[in-house]
């Protein structure tokens, strides 16, 4: 049963080549065992859409963020599905990177996978969710970013502003908006907009 359900089930993806010349991938394979930066410990609510049997199916997530090496995505919210082995919900679910593993649960199998991460290799949990920081893109790019505003409701230890200013970054049809933040926090990547993020520090102005 657990294998004839997750054959019938997807989990989206969002990728995104940067105008940077970065290409950010669910696994980021490179000489080096750390990243050269981070974030502050950080949440981010986010919607996501999967398909099953050609039904679009909303989730909401929960990226709960400590460092490169520590963090967890949790399906907070979902519609359910059918299939012919009955009715089903990814609440629950998750994948997670901790002391040197990516641990992963599917709540509708109840089965969990662990692996060792090998050295070298950085796990993130959608694509273009790494840290950059502002300042290196723009020199990067040859170019500042555009002062826009936002769709996200974004958090400084505890002090929110909805709708909140950003800066976008634009190359040809490359789009990125990122918090109005020096470490390049994204908060719409394409068609994939984070809702709310909560940084637990204070902001750090890029201008």
């Amino acid at each position: 049963m657990n294998r004839i359900i997750k054959s019938w089930k997807v989990w989206a993806s969002v990728g995104l080549v940067l105008a940077a010349g970065v290409a950010f991938a669910f696994v980021v394979d490179g000489a080096r065992a750390e990243q050269p930066w981070d974030w502050p410990t950080l949440t981010m609510t986010y919607p996501v859409t999967l398909t099953v049997n050609e039904e679009a199916i909303q989730q909401t997530r929960e990226l709960m963020y400590n460092s490169w090496d520590s963090w967890t995505e949790t399906v907070t919210a979902a519609d359910s599905f059918e299939i012919p082995q009955g009715t089903f919900s990814d609440v629950g679910s998750y994948q997670m990177v901790a002391n040197g593993k990516y641990i992963t649960y599917d709540a509708t199998t109840g089965e969990t996978l662990t692996e060792d991460i090998k050295d070298g290799v950085v796990h993130i949990a959608r694509g273009g969710l790494s840290p950059m920081p502002l300042s290196k893109l723009e020199e990067h790019l040859g170019k500042k970013l555009t002062s826009v505003t936002t769709a996200t409701r974004v958090c400084f230890n505890d002090e929110c502003t909805d709708n909140a200013t950003g800066w976008e970054m634009r190359d040809g049809k490359s789009v990125v908006v990122f918090a109005d933040d020096a470490r390049g926090i994204p908060v719409k990547i394409g068609d994939f907009t984070v809702s709310e993020v909560r940084v637990d520090a204070t902001k750090e102005s890029l201008r």
